[in-house]
């Protein structure tokens, strides 16, 4: 009897656990702003900005995360012929990401920045570099953020 009462609260369990899932799970969700770990260590942006260029017909797409009253600790990703969800890859000459801290910029050398979600209003995505330098390697990189209008 005792076996039959537990495997009926096992099942019930497992059945309250799928039913609290929906489709709607699937959509990307993170913190507003950026974060990221940087040589392992979580780092957490206080503010945003985005901006949205438009230069000889190529759309330029910026989102800088900082820590609010620190100006030179931020991280700046710039989604070069910026089109919407995909994958942008960073190098010199196409997209770019940099983290600064202190005086010193340290602009990656490869890495990748994924839309994942674009409307009118917002993006959102991840994103992983390494520093030119080698000294900083970003990693778990997340952003979300609202597109000024």
């Amino acid at each position: 009897m005792k076996r039959i009462i537990l495997a009926s609260i096992v099942l019930i369990s497992i059945g309250i656990g799928f039913s609290a899932c929906s489709k709607n799970d699937s959509v990307y969700n993170s913190p507003v702003g950026i974060a990221a770990k940087i040589n392992g260590l979580q780092w957490n942006s206080s503010t945003t900005t985005v901006t949205q260029n438009n230069v000889s017909g190529q759309t330029y797409l910026t989102i800088t995360g900082q820590i609010t009253g620190n100006r030179q600790d931020n991280i700046s990703l710039t989604l070069q012929n910026y089109t919407g969800m995909g994958t942008y890859k960073i190098s010199p000459i196409w997209s770019s990401a940099s983290y600064n801290y202190g005086t010193a910029e340290h602009t990656a050398a490869t890495g990748t920045i994924v839309v994942t979600n674009s409307t009118a209003t917002f993006v959102q995505g991840t994103f992983t570099f390494q520093a030119e330098d080698s000294t900083y390697v970003i990693t778990s990189g997340t952003f979300n953020t609202s597109l000024k209008q």
